[in-house]
C-alpha cells in the first residue's frame, strides 16, 4: 500500500475475497464468516449477528487486522483502527511488533471455532490456554487410550459423570468427532497435548501426527469442560477472574475419591473461580443445567473441606488473584481424566494439556440438561471456615413449611416472637454435611422427683439420632452423670421394641475447666482435629447470665445439671464445629441467640433466659417437635438431587436405593407412642403438669403429638399415613394425604384437585429421578460386568484344575503299575475327582 508490497489481511470468521481499495495495489482478504466493509481507504470486519462481539458496549467493538510479518493485533474501536492504518506502512517496513492502540489476542473471543482450530493447526496461537476463545461455544477435555481400556474408561466416566461428562467416544483410529465438529482432526486441533507412558507424564506435544500409526488402535474420549460455561455466567454479570487476568483457570487435586472402575482409580480434580459473594447464586443457577460441562459447583467456600491447603499452589493451571468480597467456588474438572490415565498405567496414552482444550462447533445454548427442572438455592452454613451448601428451592420451601408447622404456640407463651426464619434449613444443611454429631438432652425440671427429668427432649434426641445413623453418620448422646444409667436403659429398651435400629453411645461430661471441654471435643485437645462436626442440644437446661440453671418457674436447678454448656462455648472457638439449640421456652441450651426476645416476651425471661448461643436456634411449640422436624428435613435434603450431588461432589451414583431405609427411620406415631411408654415406665414425667402419663408438656399423645407427627410426615412427602379412630387406637385404614392436614372421606373432590397438583410437582421430580436411575442402571451394569468377568475367570480356573487333576490321576495310575494293583491306588482318582 502506498507503494509498499501487497499486504495480506486476515479477518477470521467465510470465503476468500480480493478487494482493490482506492486504486491501491490489490490486497488479499481472507474472510471466515464475517461481513467485509470499506471505510476510510481501509478494510475492516463488521460484526454480524453471528458474532457475540456485537453485543458488547461498542457498536463496532472489535476490528481484526493482520499485517504480513507482523504479530496478530486486534483493535478495540475505530480510533485504534485509524491509528493502525496510519502506522501500518512503517510497521511493514520496520517489521515492528508494536502498533499504537492495539490489544493482542482479545479478539480470539469472537472467532468461530473452525477459525481457531485452523490457527491452532498452523501453530499460530502462542498462548497457554483456550479459556475465553470462541466465546459461546463448548470446549472439551481429551483422553486418548488403547482400545483395550476403552470399555472400562467409559464406565469410569459414567460412574463419575460430574468431572467426566462424556460428549463423544470415537472408534479406534477415528480422528474426527462428527457430533462436535465437521472438519476437526484430534491429532492437531488441541493447543497442547501430554504423552504418558505407564502412567508417567513424559512430554508435551503440539501435534500427535507422528503417532498416527499407534493411534489407529486408540480411542478418543471427548469430555465436557468448564470453559464452556464461562461466557454464560459472564452474560449474567458474573466476572470470570481467570479470563480477566488472562490466565489459565486454577486446578487442584482434592482428597475426594472418585468411584473406581477396573484399572481407573483417582481422586477428583476441581477448578476454582473466585466469584463475588452477591453473584454466587447467579453463577450456580447459570451452570446447574449445563450437566455436560460439569453443571453446578461441587463446593463453595473454604478449600480445606476438599483437602486443598493453599489456593496459590495449583496442581494445574495458574493461580488466580481474588478480589475483596470474592468467594472461592469449585467445579468438578475434566482433568480428573488426566489423573485417571496416570492411575491405569497404560503403556501409551495421550491427553490434552490442562487448559488447552478442544474447541467444538456446538453452542453452549444448545446443551442445557432437560431434566434439570429444579432450581438451586445457595445457603451459607458457616463463616469460620467459610462454607455454603446447595439445595433445590422446592426442597427449601418444604423445610420452611416444617419450620412453620412446629412453630405453633400451644401454651400461648409467646414463643412465636423467638422464631428466626430458615434456622431449621441452615441447621439441617450443616448436619447433612457433618460426619460425627454429638446430641445432648436432659432437663431435670422436677427437682423434687426421682428421676427429675421430663418427657420432652429424649424422644426428639432419639428421632434425630435414628435418621442421622441411617444417613451413615456417627452419633453420641451426652447427658448428666446422674441420668446416664437411665438413658442407657432407655436406649436398650428402644432397640428391643423396634424404636431404634442401632444402639447410640451415651456419655456424660463433668469438665471443670475450658481445657476439659477442648480435650473432650478434640483429639488430644488439638483444635485442628475435632471429634465432632456438629453439636445439637434439644430440651437441655441452659446456663443463664448469672451462671445458674432455671426451669420455667424460675427455680434454680444447678445442682442437677452438669456443665455441658462449656462444650458449646468451646465449640465457638474450634473451626469446623457448628452448633444447634432446639428449645420451646428460651431457657434451653443454645437459645442464647434469642435471649433478648426471651427477656421481652417470655414469662420470667429476665431470669431464666439462656446466655449460651448456638449457631442455629430452632424454636418449636414442644422441643420434641423440633427434633421430629430436623429428622424430616434431613430426609428431604438427602432425597433432593441437587443437595445429594453436592454432598458426593458429583462423583459416584445417587443413593436412591437407600431412600426407603431413610423413610423407615423417620419418627412415626407407633414408634413415638412406644418410646413415650418406655419413658413413663422409667418414671419420667410430663414437664408442665408433672403427670406420670402419656403426655409431653401437658399435651396428651393423642391427638396433640400424634397429629403433629402426621403433619410433619405429610410435609416431608410421606403421602400415606395410618389413621386412628377417635380414641387414638385401632388403626382404621390407609388414605392419601396432602401437605398441611388429612383429608376427610367426604372431601373427595377437594382431594382430587389437590392430588392433581401434587402429581404435577411429582412429575418434575420423577424426571430428575429417572435421570439418576439411569446412572444407577449404569452402576448395576458395571457391577454385572465385573461379576461376569470374575465368573468367567473362575470357570477358566476350574477347567485348569480339571486338567491338572487328570494329569495327577495319570501319575497315580503309573505309580499303581509300579507298586502293583492296589485297590487304594485304583480308588484314589475317584476320591480326587469327588474332592
Amino acid at each position: 500500500m502506498y507503494g509498499a508490497e501487497p499486504c495480506v489481511y486476515e479477518v477470521y470468521g467465510a470465503e476468500l475475497n480480493v478487494y482493490e481499495v482506492n486504486g491501491m495495489e490489490p490486497c488479499v482478504f481472507e474472510m471466515y464468516g464475517v461481513e467485509p466493509c470499506v471505510w476510510s481507504g481501509a478494510v475492516y470486519a463488521k460484526c454480524t449477528e453471528h458474532s457475540r462481539v456485537c453485543r458488547s458496549s461498542y457498536v463496532w467493538s472489535l476490528y481484526v487486522l493482520k499485517l504480513r510479518n507482523i504479530q496478530v493485533w486486534y483493535c478495540d474501536n475505530r480510533t485504534d483502527l485509524e491509528n493502525c492504518i496510519s502506522s501500518k506502512k512503517s510497521a511493514i517496513f520496520n517489521n515492528s511488533s508494536k502498533v499504537p492502540g492495539m490489544v493482542c489476542l482479545q479478539s480470539l473471543r469472537s472467532l468461530f471455532p473452525a477459525a481457531v482450530r485452523g490457527l491452532i493447526r498452523q501453530n499460530r496461537i502462542h498462548v497457554r490456554n483456550t479459556s475465553g476463545m470462541s466465546a459461546g461455544y463448548n470446549q472439551a477435555n481429551v483422553v486418548i487410550l488403547h482400545k483395550s481400556l476403552a470399555e472400562d474408561f467409559e464406565k469410569f466416566c459414567k460412574a463419575n459423570s460430574g468431572p467426566l461428562p462424556l460428549l463423544y467416544r470415537s472408534d479406534p483410529g477415528e480422528w474426527k468427532c462428527p457430533p462436535l465438529s465437521h472438519d476437526a482432526d484430534i491429532r492437531t486441533d488441541c493447543l497442547l497435548y501430554r504423552r504418558y507412558e505407564h502412567g508417567v507424564y513424559r512430554e508435551s506435544l503440539t501435534s500427535l501426527e507422528s503417532y498416527t500409526e499407534q493411534m489407529k488402535d486408540m480411542v478418543t474420549f471427548y469430555l465436557g469442560c468448564s470453559f464452556s460455561f464461562e461466557s454464560t455466567v459472564q452474560k449474567l454479570g458474573v466476572p470470570v477472574r481467570n479470563v480477566e487476568q488472562e490466565r489459565n483457570v486454577s486446578m487442584y487435586k482434592t482428597a475426594v475419591p472418585c468411584h473406581g472402575i477396573g484399572q481407573f482409580s483417582c481422586n477428583l480434580v476441581v477448578t476454582m473461580r473466585p466469584i463475588p459473594q452477591d453473584k454466587l447464586e447467579a453463577a450456580v443457577i447459570a451452570t446447574h443445567p449445563m450437566k455436560k460441562y460439569h453443571g453446578a459447583p461441587v463446593h463453595i467456600g473454604s478449600p480445606d473441606y476438599l483437602g486443598i491447603k493453599d489456593l496459590q499452589k495449583t496442581d494445574y493451571g495458574d493461580a488466580v488473584w481474588m478480589h475483596p468480597g470474592d468467594v472461592p467456588v469449585f467445579w468438578a474438572c475434566g482433568v480428573t481424566g488426566v489423573e485417571a490415565v496416570a492411575s491405569c498405567r497404560s503403556p501409551l496414552a495421550f491427553t490434552h494439556s490442562p487448559g488447552c482444550m478442544f474447541i467444538t462447533d456446538v453452542k453452549n445454548e444448545d446443551t442445557p440438561d432437560p431434566c434439570a427442572t429444579q432450581e438451586p438455592l445457595v445457603v451459607q452454613i458457616s463463616s469460620d471456615p467459610l462454607h455454603y451448601s446447595l439445595v433445590s428451592k422446592q426442597t427449601a420451601e418444604k423445610i420452611r413449611l416444617l419450620e412453620e408447622i412446629v412453630g405453633i404456640d400451644p401454651g400461648n407463651r409467646g414463643i412465636k416472637n423467638l422464631l428466626i426464619k430458615d434456622e431449621l434449613l441452615k441447621s439441617c444443611l450443616s448436619l447433612s454435611h457433618a460426619k460425627s454429631i454429638l446430641i445432648t438432652t436432659g432437663f431435670p425440671t422436677h427437682y423434687q422427683k426421682v428421676p427429675p427429668e421430663e418427657t420432652d427432649g429424649p424422644p426428639g434426641a432419639l428421632a434425630m439420632a435414628t435418621i442421622l445413623q441411617a444417613l451413615g453418620k456417627k452419633v453420641v448422646i451426652v447427658t448428666d452423670g446422674h441420668a446416664i444409667d437411665m438413658n442407657k436403659k432407655i436406649v436398650a429398651d428402644a432397640i428391643e421394641q423396634g424404636v431404634l435400629k442401632t444402639s447410640v453411645p451415651v456419655l456424660s461430661y463433668k469438665g471443670e475447666t475450658p481445657e476439659c471441654a477442648l480435650k473432650f471435643l478434640c483429639e488430644n485437645g488439638d483444635a485442628t482435629a475435632p471429634r465432632f462436626d456438629h453439636l445439637v442440644a434439644i430440651e437441655r437446661a441452659g446456663r443463664a447470665n448469672d451462671g445458674n440453671y432455671y426451669n420455667a418457674r424460675k427455680i434454680n436447678i444447678k445442682h442437677l445439671v452438669d456443665p455441658i454448656d462449656d462444650l458449646f462455648v468451646a465449640a465457638q472457638t474450634i473451626p469446623g464445629i457448628n452448633t444447634t439449640g432446639v428449645g420451646d421456652g428460651g431457657n434451653e441450651l443454645g437459645t442464647g441467640k434469642v435471649k433478648e426476645a426471651v427477656k421481652k416476651y417470655i414469662r420470667n425471661g429476665d431470669t431464666i433466659a439462656c446466655d449460651v448461643a448456638a449457631d442455629f436456634t430452632v424454636i418449636a411449640g414442644v422441643s420434641n417437635w423440633g427434633g421430629y422436624a430436623v429428622s424430616c428435613a434431613l430426609y428431604l435434603l438427602n432425597t433432593c438431587q441437587i443437595h445429594d450431588r453436592y454432598l458426593r461432589k458429583a462423583t459416584g451414583f445417587p443413593k436412591l436405593a437407600e431412600r426407603a431405609t431413610w423413610a423407615s427411620s423417620l419418627p412415626s406415631i407407633q414408634k413415638e407412642e412406644k418410646l413415650l411408654a418406655i419413658l413413663v415406665n422409667h418414671g419420667i414425667r410430663s414437664g408442665v403438669t408433672g403427670n406420670l402419663a402419656m403426655e409431653v408438656d401437658g399435651l396428651p399423645f393423642y391427638n396433640a403429638h400424634s397429629d403433629m407427627i402426621k403433619r410433619l410426615l405429610e410435609a416431608a412427602g410421606v403421602r400415606r399415613l395410618r389413621v386412628h379412630d377417635d380414641q387414638g387406637k385401632n388403626p382404621e385404614t390407609w388414605i392419601p394425604t396432602k401437605i398441611g392436614g388429612l383429608f376427610q372421606r367426604e372431601a373427595c373432590w377437594e382431594f382430587r384437585a389437590s392430588l392433581r397438583e401434587d402429581l404435577k410437582s411429582m412429575v418434575g421430580e420423577m424426571k430428575g429421578e429417572i435421570s439418576s436411575l439411569g446412572e444407577c442402571t449404569s452402576h448395576v451394569e458395571n457391577k454385572m460386568a465385573e461379576f461376569t468377568t470374575s465368573y468367567n475367570a473362575l470357570i477358566d480356573e476350574k477347567e485348569a484344575l480339571k486338567e491338572e487333576l487328570a494329569q495327577l490321576s495319570d501319575k497315580v495310575q503309573c505309580l499303581a503299575k509300579v507298586f502293583g494293583s492296589l485297590e487304594l491306588f485304583n480308588l484314589f482318582p475317584h476320591i480326587m475327582l469327588q474332592t
